[in-house]
């Protein structure tokens, strides 16, 4: 079955369609991702719907508040970085859209130095939100050739498959961290192949494009 439908879910016909069809075919096949035939990712790959602050500043108040813990994190993430005696928990967050995540590291642990990176739609709308809350522990960070520091950490949270140009991003950080974390990313094991490129459909009617990494290839 999936061999026929496959090919339908890689066609624009696909991509336009009704809303309500598509959450129905996701609801009853739980398809996820659909292998193409791209040896890299789109050039308008994961283009952001406009960003609410409103939104995302009472997300943050919740994730302060409450017991609440962010998708992009799990519940004993602060408790791996305690583990691990980091001297300052200089933390690099690549790709962390909301700023969810440090709200709940800045919670859990007693001291942190969050530096946060994403695309320019985001680091746009989290530096005034980091303005509004005054939030003096947060930097944001513009342009990936600005590292001129070390941290403790670098961290990506379902991020790093969604970037084009990952090994360039790895070269640029492996030398600059003691420690680097991948979570919420896809990987599989075969010697005779490369990484794949998936197109995500359940989150329709957006598409994204990301790679599904040969984890022996990326070590």
């Amino acid at each position: 079955m999936y061999r026929i439908l496959n090919p339908f879910f890689l066609t624009k016909t696909f991509d336009n369609l009704n809303t309500y069809l598509s959450k129905k075919i996701f609801k009853i096949l739980k398809i996820f991702f659909v292998e193409t035939n791209l040896t890299s990712l789109p050039n308008d790959n994961h283009i952001l719907n406009k960003v609410d602050i409103r939104n995302e500043i009472e997300i943050f108040k919740k994730v302060k508040s409450e017991e609440f813990v962010p998708w992009t994190s799990q519940e004993d993430f602060p408790k791996l970085i305690s583990s691990l005696r980091l001297s300052r928990n200089k933390i690099l967050d690549v790709g962390a859209g909301s700023l969810s995540l440090f709200s709940f590291l800045e919670k859990k642990l007693k001291k942190i130095e969050y530096t946060y990176y994403d695309q320019p739609a985001f680091i746009s709308i989290n530096k005034e939100i980091k303005n509004k809350l005054n939030l003096s522990n947060l930097k944001i960070l513009e342009n990936l050739e600005d590292l001129d520091k070390n941290f403790d950490l670098v961290y990506f949270g379902s991020s790093l498959q969604y970037f084009n140009n990952y090994r360039e991003i790895l070269k640029k950080i492996f030398d600059k961290t003691r420690f680097i974390l991948i979570s919420l990313t896809p990987f599989f094991e075969n010697p005779r192949k490369n990484d794949l490129v998936v197109k995500q459909i359940n989150m329709h009617p957006t598409i994204y494009f990301h790679y599904i990494f040969n984890i022996d290839n990326l070590i």
